[in-house]
């Protein structure tokens, strides 16, 4: 992990050699963009990941007039932290299936991470513009589903129930430069409306319990 300090109403130059950017935590709000790599400028919350492969760089912009410190990490994968905290891996690694827990050795010691039986990623799912969709059906044995969303442009859904609309449900926003996530731990149906005029997709993954 690293922090970068930007001064009011001042940018920063940070690296983006990985895959991935996460944003661990900032004090406020945080601009980002870099012109020669065609990222136009938008905002980045706490929790926030963006796929970075192929830019380079990127620039934290403080619109404040107060110092703006921005905790982050680049990595080669999506690592998403669990109750009892954060694990970070580097590295290339691909995981078709874990059936059991297994051991990760660090220098502080031992983490011994508790697995789901199996993972199931589905087929992506179009979203056309202002409509709804149904993301997964229900499935007693499912244990949390994760949703992604992509897309041209930056836009924002709403997730939740039959009856989610344009003023109900979770929110979720993603497009553009930024791929929006959002995990549930449910076995109901889940469904996704689209409240914008841009068409959109979603990927879905599911953890359940055999």
């Amino acid at each position: 992990m690293a922090i970068a300090k930007v001064a009011p109403n001042g940018q920063k130059r940070v690296p983006t050699s990985a895959k991935y950017l996460t944003i661990i935590k900032t004090s406020g709000a945080l601009t980002v963009f870099n012109e020669e790599f065609g990222v136009n400028e938008f905002q980045l919350k706490q929790n926030s990941i963006v796929e970075t492969e192929g830019v380079k760089s990127l620039f934290f912009v403080n619109k404040s007039d107060v110092e703006l410190v921005v905790e982050y990490q680049t990595t080669d994968l999506k690592v998403f932290s669990g109750d009892s905290g954060t694990v970070e891996i580097t590295g290339s690694v691909v995981v078709d299936r874990i059936e059991q827990g297994i051991t990760v050795t660090t220098s502080v010691g031992s983490v011994e991470i508790i697995v789901p039986n199996t993972v199931d990623d589905l087929v992506d799912i179009p979203l056309p513009a202002n409509s709804k969709v149904l993301a997964a059906a229900a499935d007693a044995e499912r244990k949390e589903i994760m949703i992604q969303l992509s897309g041209s442009t930056f836009s924002t859904v709403r997730v939740g129930s039959v009856n989610v609309s344009n003023n109900r449900g979770r929110i979720l926003q993603g497009g553009g430069a930024q791929v929006g996530d959002m995990t549930l731990v449910t076995s109901g149906e889940i469904y996704v409306h689209n409240t914008t005029n841009n068409a959109l997709t979603l990927s879905v993954g599911i953890e359940k319990h055999v």
